[in-house]
């Protein structure tokens, strides 16, 4: 007889197999049921506590599920959300990308908040966030710049000068096109396997690196941080002194008050522990009224370029290079400061990951720093603590 068991090392439940087994053994040694009852599997008998067997299994696979929704490493979804609010680790939620767009016409014209251009030939659509005016220039006509953000969360590219469309009819408004390359790449909703790997890294405490860690990361603008300590008493291998905090964020670009109070936190930074870095703000203590310099550093970014080669079938579908580009832009999407960059993982994200392309027979991913890669830039990218390797709007797809 199979026994169900819930202890010290965890909860054990009965297969299908083993609820057949079981029926079956209590059927036959019941003497309440008279000797020799056949259970077999053509029997009335057997089939009955088959069908039994095949109701009651699904109850031991819900109790299976409740107790991996206790356990971070197996939880998913929204148990998944639950496990990590419990360490102050909140999920980051989707993001659109955002782009500069030129409007030019008539001097005059007014262009509405939410006007749409996008890129040829059904391609991404952006919404412009503000209401402008087009000035005049000279000869009654001119161009403005407006912020516009991708109708679509995730990953939407637009390298400069690719939105050229006009969706929207606005009289007076007669051309479109953004100067540059996207300003931001957006993010799809946070991946449970991401979302686990950064809750292991948090913590609901006030002071220490992993709080830091934590808070920094729910910044909306901040991309990745690093939080290092030398609770030590001489330099470490990173060149950080003794009883000092080392903080690296990405990017540059983030408000340098937010950052430092966001390290400071509500209960201040751990007794006797300074800080590094070529970056400053001031805080104030809300509590002694006294004021306190913080330091960090900005991540150095490394321009990577990725270049994909493979091979395909009959599967591979119309505009499969955008979509490869598109299964790429998200993998670097959750990329982490002091992270090496390695070939496999490029690879996987575009064949087996959340946006894998079809069709796709092999597959190789090459990289290289600071212009496009050849064939031979098959090496993992090495990066160094405080670099973050941002990835180049310019990706590389022969699939042939």
């Amino acid at each position: 007889m199979h026994t169900p068991s819930f202890d010290e090392y965890g909860l054990v439940t009965l297969t299908l197999l083993q609820l057949r087994e079981n029926l079956r053994e209590s059927v036959e040694t019941s003497s309440d049921l008279g000797a020799e009852v056949d259970t077999g599997n053509d029997t009335i008998a057997g089939m009955i506590l088959d069908a039994a067997a095949l109701n009651i299994e699904p109850l031991y696979r819900l109790l299976d599920d409740l107790w991996a929704s206790w356990d971070v490493n197996q939880a998913e979804d929204v148990a998944l959300d639950n496990q990590n609010q419990l360490r102050g680790v909140i999920r980051n939620p989707e993001r659109n990308s955002t782009v500069i767009l030129r409007l030019g016409g008539d001097a005059g014209t007014p262009v509405p908040a939410g006007s749409i251009a996008a890129i040829p030939n059904d391609g991404a659509r952006w919404l412009t966030d503000t209401a402008v005016v087009i000035p005049d220039l000279g000869g009654g006509v001119g161009t403005i710049d407006v912020n516009a953000t991708a109708e679509d969360a995730g990953p939407v590219l637009a390298t400069a000068n690719t939105i050229t469309d006009i969706i929207t009819g606005v009289t007076g408004w007669d051309t479109v096109t953004n100067p540059a390359d996207q300003a931001s790449i957006g993010e799809l909703v946070e991946s449970d396997a991401d979302y686990r790997l950064r809750g292991e890294a948090g913590s609901t405490g006030s002071t220490t690196e992993e709080a830091i860690y934590t808070r920094l990361t729910e910044i909306d603008t901040v991309d990745a941080a690093v939080v290092t300590s030398n609770r030590g008493e001489t330099v470490d291998a990173n060149g950080t002194p003794g009883h000092t905090m080392w903080i690296i964020v990405h990017p540059a670009t983030v408000d340098p008050q937010t950052i430092a109070e966001t390290i400071w936190g509500e209960a201040g930074a751990p007794a006797g522990i300074g800080f590094r870095g070529a970056q400053t703000a001031t805080v104030t203590d809300t509590t002694s009224g006294e004021t306190h310099q913080i330091r960090w550093d900005w991540a150095t970014e490394l321009d990577l370029y990725v270049s994909v080669v493979g091979t395909k079938d009959a599967n591979y579908p119309a505009g499969g290079d955008t979509l490869v580009k598109d299964a790429i832009t998200d993998y670097f999407s959750v990329a982490r400061v002091g992270q090496d960059v390695y070939p496999a993982p490029v690879e996987g994200a575009v064949t087996t990951g959340p946006l894998a392309v079809p069709g796709i027979m092999t597959l190789d991913a090459l990289l290289k720093v600071g212009s496009p890669p050849g064939g031979g830039d098959t090496d993992p990218i090495d990066v160094a603590i405080n670099e973050y390797a941002e990835l180049n709007a310019t990706i590389g797809v022969t699939i042939t």
